[in-house]
This record gives structure tokens, sequence and C-alpha cells, in this order.
């Protein structure tokens, strides 16, 4: 099972919400030494060891890593042969890396490192200097930049006309979406139980189309992914084309139904003006 097979798993990867570290080194001795060093400074993070290549690759199609520290040491061949795949990949070619190896192979590979933007931590690894490094590629590499929003009943979450610079994710509670015209609220729906919202806006790059207040007290997640096109960036190509897609239909269905609802309300006053 090879890294080119990440493509057919590519949207329960992009689903992921917690950062992952993967260690991979075929010292186990050293995975059962600075896995748990890792796992104590990161307490947010999960750490995956492993001491091998294939089975990196395997466990890649299931969960996207956020953060990745591989050893450059024999066979050579497997670990640049693994890099060249991932960084060849769409979803991962802007992974950190962090290459560890002795000062020697680090200073005979360096090419290759540099040519792949890898990180370099020289063994015997010290440990506080790997802490470093890891926490400054966990920073890169945080698209996404998340925080729970608690909303108290009438609280607005957002207005008609604000710019659309964040998706929200409403985890408890229930929310009231509305419109202003002429000073009066045109009520257009109550949300509730777990869904996504302000997404349409986000994607189209437009300013919100509606406003959205508390009707209890709420929790709310907000993704604040500053806007489309530097959140694609970091995408698929084909995810934006989706997705604007998908908006495009589901306005096209809006407006119909509008238009549908608008027809009737004419046949209904036509037929009591009979």
């Amino acid at each position: 099972m090879a890294i080119d097979e990440i493509k057919n798993n590519e949207v329960e990867i992009l689903s992921g919400q917690k950062n992952l570290i993967y260690f991979i080194d075929h010292d186990r001795n050293l995975l059962k030494k600075i896995g748990p060093e890792l796992a104590q400074n990161f307490s947010d993070c999960d750490i995956i060891a492993m001491d091998n290549f294939k089975d990196a690759q395997d466990e890649m199609l299931k969960n996207k890593a956020s953060v990745i520290i591989l050893s450059i040491e024999s066979p050579q061949e497997d670990a640049f042969e693994f890099v060249r795949l991932l960084k060849g990949h769409e979803i991962y070619k802007d992974i950190p890396l962090i290459a560890l190896g002795t000062r020697q192979n680090l200073e005979a590979k360096s090419d290759e490192i540099l040519k792949f933007n890898m990180e370099m931590v020289p063994k015997a690894i010290r440990v506080p200097y790997l802490m470093s490094v890891v926490s400054t590629c966990l920073r890169s590499a945080s698209a996404i930049n998340a925080q729970v929003i608690h909303l108290e009943s009438r609280q607005v979450l957002f207005r008609e006309g604000t710019p659309s610079e964040s998706i929200f994710i409403l985890k408890s509670g229930k929310l009231h979406v509305f419109k202003e015209q002429n000073k009066q609220e045109v009520p257009l729906g109550d949300l509730d139980g777990v869904q996504m919202l302000g997404e349409m806006s986000f994607i189209e790059g437009s300013h919100r189309g509606a406003s959205v207040k508390a009707i209890t007290p709420a929790e709310v997640l907000e993704l604040k992914l500053k806007n489309m096109e530097i959140f694609l960036k970091g995408q698929p190509f084909w995810l934006g084309m989706m997705l604007k897609t998908l908006v495009g239909r589901i306005k096209d269905c809006n407006t119909k139904i509008v238009q549908l609802e608008q027809e009737n309300t004419l046949l209904k006053n036509s037929k009591q003006n009979i």
C-alpha cells in the first residue's frame, strides 16, 4: 500500500481535528525514550510511534499527520523514498518534516534535506531542542485556528453584512437565523443539534447573508479560516471546486423554492379575489 493511495481517503483525512505527531525510527529503544517525552510536552496531540515506513504509510491512509519526525539512518533509501512520495501528494506537500540522524549523515544528505525543506535534529538527541523544533512545526502546520464561543440567550453570533472569515459549528443550544428589513426581524429558521453554519458565505467569499443569535444558551465552535483562497491553498485543488459547486446548487434550489412560494402566494391571493 503506497502513499499515492491516500487520494481515495482525502475527505476522511481532512476531517480530522486533533494534531497527530508521527515519530518514525527503526530504533525501538529511541521510540520508547522519546515517545513519552513528546506525549508529555504535547498533551493536546496524539503521538504515533512506528518503526517502519510501510506501517506509517498505511496509518496515514486513515489519519493525516500534523508533523512527521523520521530517521534518515539506514536504510536511507526507504526514508527519502517515503519523503518523495509524501511531498509529491497534494494534501501532504506542505507537511512539516523533521529529519533525525547522525551529524555525519545529516551533512551527507543535506542536499536532499534542503530540497524537501526538512528540519534537522542530530542524534544523540537533545530533548529540549527537539521539543522546540516540534513546537515550531506545529505552529506552522495549524491551518485552522479554532475557539469555542459561549453564547447567552439573545446574544448575536454574527450579523448580516459582516465579512465571512469563519465557519461555525453549533455544538449545543439553539440558534435563530433572521434578516433585518425596515428595522424588523424577518425569521428564516432555527438551528439546533450539531450542525455547521456560515459555510455558504465563506465559500462564496461574500458577506454574511443573514444574522444569527442564540435562542437559548449555546456553545459554538468557530473555525477561523481567514479567507477562502488562503484556506484552499492548503487543500487539494478539487476541494474548492466541489464546495463552490455544492453552494451554487444549494443557492439555485433556494431561489427556486422562493419563486415557488411567491407563485403559490399569488395563486392563493388571486383565488380569494375571485
